[in-house]
């Protein structure tokens, strides 16, 4: 697409510091608020190590990393929460398949709250007691996701698409594995992932680089620095096909709600993920988008009274597509799905369409970029999946119309394609 034009974004500013501490700082000028998040490569895909030397093999309970996430803002003294709060500042944490995030925003005290963040992370307080105690939490926490639509609909979809890959692990766990959870799981856990070197810090604001590399220097010493113990992982070897085609369940829900998922192959994009992950984008906008002639057709015919929703998902060794839509119609959906996307792998894109889902895509991640959360959590997952936010709009701005087309006719081929229809209760009983 020629005479496209993107504002200049912030650099991030990175620095390592000895113990192998990533830093990175983007500069906002004029933002009142500071962000900042201290993350881990460690999320709920690992639920196997063997420590190298002397210590034994762990099999993590699925749901180790969510349950340690919960357990470090626990003290003696109080829960951390509160002193953020103390200081006037909000705290939040966030495990997902591979990345375990620490978090606060401030407009004042940004000092005192980095130094709480250090403490939260470094510093693990965990009891026998503390950890039983936290289970009963974390097993309502569960229930409470089992009769929630939108989380039982793209958990379930990933079971339906992944066979082996971890990616399909439901971050918080299930009942019975939460229970295999002890202090001495939480605490081998922290030493494998938790080291500097395992880590990076990044803050989003109006803020001077040297000084947040200076105290992080400073407050990593006060805490303990130290580097994650050595551990080996084991990977896995996932099928190229989906796992499930179809599924039914049952939930408390008004009208049935369709989530159809497509399962790209790493194989083909394994050094480019963030090349295939925005030709993917530029093809669910140009199919399933606002502006598409599917859209316009489920729309105006009825079988829907809201536009489609859709997303992509890309790492270095997966990568699937999901759509969603709530329907009383559903086989014709569903039906109707299924032609555009054989057209598009048959026919390809044409030239209108993906010119329009360029500009569509432009303009919201131009927009994205203004929010400190935006930029903080898509940079932390890029850079742990070794992409780079700030690369996104050049990247988006050299997409062929080929590379779209061929993304097309694989996840749009037969046995990439999962289906998951959630039915509305009858007579009191659920599939």
């Amino acid at each position: 697409m020629t005479g496209m034009y993107f504002k200049p974004f912030e650099k991030a500013e990175v620095r390592v510091l000895p113990s192998g501490l990533e830093i990175a700082v983007i500069r906002k000028p004029g933002f009142v608020r500071k962000y900042a998040v201290l993350a881990t490569r460690f999320g709920s895909q690992i639920t196997k190590m063997r420590f190298m030397g002397d210590r034994e093999e762990y099999e993590l309970p699925e749901g180790t990393a969510h349950f340690l996430e919960h357990k470090l803002f626990e003290r003696e003294d109080g829960n951390m929460e509160e002193k953020f709060s103390e200081l006037g500042a909000t705290s939040n944490a966030f495990t997902s398949s591979d990345i375990t995030g620490y978090l606060f925003c401030t407009d004042d005290k940004f000092i005192e709250c980095l130094g709480l963040l250090f403490e939260l992370v470094y510093k693990p307080a965990f009891s026998d007691i503390g950890v039983e105690s936290e289970k009963e939490i974390i097993k309502q926490e569960i229930a409470m996701t089992r009769d929630d639509p939108d989380w039982m609909g793209y958990r379930t979809l990933l079971t339906l698409l992944y066979n082996r890959h971890p990616v399909a692990l439901d971050p918080a766990g299930t009942v019975a594995s939460v229970e295999e959870i002890s202090a001495e799981v939480l605490y081998a856990a922290h030493d494998a992932f938790y080291g500097s070197d395992n880590m990076t810090l990044l803050v989003v604001g109006d803020v001077d680089a040297e000084d947040v590399f200076g105290m992080a220097s400073v407050l990593e010493s006060k805490y303990g620095s130290r580097k994650s113990e050595e551990v080996e992982i084991t990977d896995v070897v996932e099928p190229r096909t989906v796992n499930i085609t179809e599924r039914v369940i049952r939930m408390d829900v008004a009208r049935p709600i369709v989530w159809i998922g497509m399962k790209d192959d790493p194989g083909v994009f394994t050094s480019s993920a963030a090349r295939r992950r925005m030709a993917a984008s530029v093809l669910i906008e140009t199919v399933f988008g606002p502006s598409s002639a599917l859209n316009d057709e489920l729309y105006t015919g009825g079988i829907i009274d809201d536009n489609l929703s859709y997303d992509e998902h890309y790492a270095s060794d997966y990568g699937y597509l999901n759509l969603v839509a709530a329907t009383d119609r559903k086989d014709e959906l569903i039906g109707k799905v299924k032609e555009a996307m054989k057209a598009a792998a048959t026919d390809g894109i044409d030239k209108e369409s993906f010119d329009l889902a360029l500009r569509r895509l432009t303009g919201g991640l131009l927009r994205s970029f203004d929010s400190e959360e935006f930029v903080a959590y898509e940079f932390l997952v890029d850079r742990f999946r070794g992409m780079d936010l700030m690369e996104r709009p050049s990247i988006l701005a050299g997409i062929k119309l080929e590379e779209v087309n061929e993304v097309a006719r694989v996840v749009f081929e037969e046995g990439k394609i999962s289906i998951l229809t959630i039915e509305p209760v009858r007579n009191g009983r659920r599939a």
